[in-house]
């Protein structure tokens, strides 16, 4: 399953085009967000790197760059369709524990290329629960949020 809800049959291609178009648009913004997130990591030397929502995309970017194992919540991929685009500098991620955890229903977390979320992070996604198959605008706003992320990774012993 590539993780693209079928409701919207022109979702895949235009969410595709639309992120590789955003990182054009903002490229400059967030490529100079991803070297300022890269910069410091070598500076203060982390065990550990994690981010969510844009946060999860700049340590994604960080693990790629430098090695460093982490976590990402909610976050877009950082891998868009056409290379050009992609916001990794490197490869350094792989054989480096990394998990990246994404919630169903979250809007920010299936916004990926054109094969889907499962396929545009560092890592495989783990999946969790969002609320509903068509949400309200406050259950999109909950199914992003780090708190109830915090609740089901919690709840999940």
């Amino acid at each position: 399953s590539s993780g693209i809800n079928a409701e919207w049959p022109l979702r895949p291609g235009l969410v595709a085009t639309f992120q590789d178009a955003s990182i054009i648009w903002a490229g400059p913004s967030i490529r100079l967000g991803r070297d300022a997130a890269i910069f410091r990591a070598e500076e203060q030397k982390p065990d550990f790197v994690c981010g969510h929502s844009l946060g999860a995309l700049m340590a994604e970017c960080v693990s790629s760059a430098l090695g460093i194992a982490g976590a990402s919540f909610n976050g877009p991929g950082p891998v868009g369709v056409n290379p050009a685009f992609n916001l990794l500098t490197d490869d350094k991620h792989n054989g480096v524990q990394f998990e990246v955890h994404l919630t169903r229903n979250d809007k920010v977390s299936e916004f990926a290329g054109l094969r889907g979320p499962d396929y545009s992070h560092v890592g495989k996604p783990i999946w969790h629960e969002g609320k509903g198959d068509s949400p309200s605008v406050e259950d999109l706003i909950d199914n992003h949020s780090m708190e109830r992320l915090i609740e089901k990774l919690s709840n999940s012993d």
